[in-house]
């Protein structure tokens, strides 16, 4: 596979400017690379990078069948770059796994017991592994050591820190900082049955309720991983912050140290903002506007509320159940017999099980954050990409990044501040009603 450029460029080069073939709503985009051939005129039809970058044809050939299914906001995120020579399982990356799974698994196994639980984000790790990953190749001795009575060696700073590393350590981190199913029955066999399992046979338990999770996840990995026309859009997310982190810890560019500082910028400004609705201001949880306006109106209440209706409905949706599963079991093959038969229709486009998954946690009331999630996903997701399809690609999932450690971390500074020793609640005044939060006096 050919490269007339460093990684750096290209990459720079991917994340600024260059644009994914695909149907462009409209004359926002600039030229594609499909529409670029060997005979075309450089002046008219060159890209705006091609300046500086040659396209790796291997790579970027838009033509190319296993290039031309992967989403264009996946290829316009995700380097295809690989830089085989990158260290991966290293001495920092045992050193780092251990040190961000132990809390996460216990922060997680904690939560479980107690009402009040503090988060433990992804964004974390990967944020925090980074700036201890650089430290660790500034401050480790490059030195080889070999393993007592065997054949085996390792360098504990083999190199710069490497994007590869920091991956694993995510990733290691996302599956491993978590708590474990079987702590529940053992816990619920000791406190109600007085039945107390021996240390080793819970261990082994817990060990054998891993495995088959992960045998599960193998026998799908087919279909969850390698299907490319399925983003996972958190993973995005994480890979945007990955590449601009790489950017930056390698040779630092201007779009790279500007992201970097919008994400910096807004992760505060939601943290400071969360301590509002979560903490000191509750009555912005979930801007009941009906209930403000009828206070003591039953529908009124029930239609405007967020929390004090939602636990007057899940028993009556237990009788629907086996309806819904055969719903959900209908809907997709009748979604697809509408997309044979009206391909122009785009009803490959519906997604039945975002759908319902949200439906199955709607009750009817519309300030729960479904009103705001629809104004916000039209902005984000139709407006700002039909129309600022350039600033959408280059900030979007950097901000959903910002956005999702910012909440994260803020609940975790509650929890710390406020409730992991002694539980500090906030006084009542008007915007944290003693009576009901969201003024919905007729559920009370």
């Amino acid at each position: 596979m050919s490269s007339r450029l460093s990684g750096d460029a290209k990459d720079e080069a991917k994340f600024s400017s260059a644009t994914p073939a695909a149907e462009p709503p409209t004359n926002q985009r600039p030229p594609s690379i499909k529409h670029i051939t060997k005979d075309s005129s450089p002046s008219k039809e060159k890209l705006p990078v091609e300046d500086a970058v040659e396209v790796d044809a291997d790579l970027e050939d838009e033509n190319d069948p296993e290039i031309s299914q992967i989403p264009p906001e996946v290829r316009r995120v995700v380097s295809l770059h690989d830089d085989t020579t990158l260290p991966t399982l290293t001495f920092r990356y045992f050193v780092l796994s251990i040190l961000f799974v132990i809390p996460g698994a216990f922060l997680s196994s904690m939560n479980s017991y107690r009402t009040t639980y503090a988060p433990y984000s992804v964004f974390f790790v990967q944020i925090a592994s980074n700036y201890v990953g650089l430290w660790l190749a500034r401050v480790l001795p490059n030195r080889q050591f070999r393993i007592p009575f065997t054949r085996w060696s390792f360098n504990m700073n083999p190199g710069p820190w490497s994007v590869k590393e920091h991956v694993l350590i995510t990733l290691t981190a996302a599956s491993g900082a978590t708590g474990n199913g079987g702590t529940t029955p053992i816990a619920l066999g000791d406190l109600y049955f007085n039945e107390r399992l021996h240390p080793a046979a819970a261990i082994f338990f817990m060990w054998s309720i891993d495995a088959t999770g992960y045998a599960f996840a193998a026998l799908a990995r087919q279909i969850l991983l390698y299907e490319p026309a399925y983003p996972w859009f958190q993973a995005l997310c994480q890979a945007a912050l990955f590449e601009t982190q790489s950017r930056q810890n390698k040779n630092p560019t201007p779009t790279a140290r500007k992201q970097m500082r919008v994400f910096w910028w807004v992760l505060l400004g939601i943290t400071l903002w969360q301590f509002l609705p979560e903490y000191a201001f509750p009555m912005l949880n979930s801007m009941a506007f009906l209930c403000w306006v009828a206070p003591h109106n039953p529908v009124a209440n029930f239609i405007g509320s967020g929390l004090g209706a939602n636990p007057t409905l899940p028993t009556r949706t237990v009788p629907s159940s086996p309806y819904a599963f055969l719903v959900g079991a209908a809907c997709p093959a009748i979604i697809y017999t509408l997309h044979r038969l009206f391909p122009r229709a785009k009803f490959h486009l519906f997604n039945t099980t975002i759908f319902f998954s949200g439906a199955s946690i709607f009750y009817g009331n519309v300030s729960t954050g479904y009103f705001s999630r629809f104004i916000g996903g039209f902005v984000v997701m139709f407006w700002a990409y039909r129309y600022r399809y350039q600033l959408w690609a280059k900030y979007n999932f950097i901000l959903a990044a910002a956005f999702d450690a910012g909440f994260n971390l803020n609940m975790l500074l509650i929890f710390l501040i406020f409730g992991s020793a002694k539980v500090i609640g906030m006084p009542n005044w008007w915007g944290n009603d003693a009576a009901s939060v969201e003024k919905c006096y007729a559920l009370e």
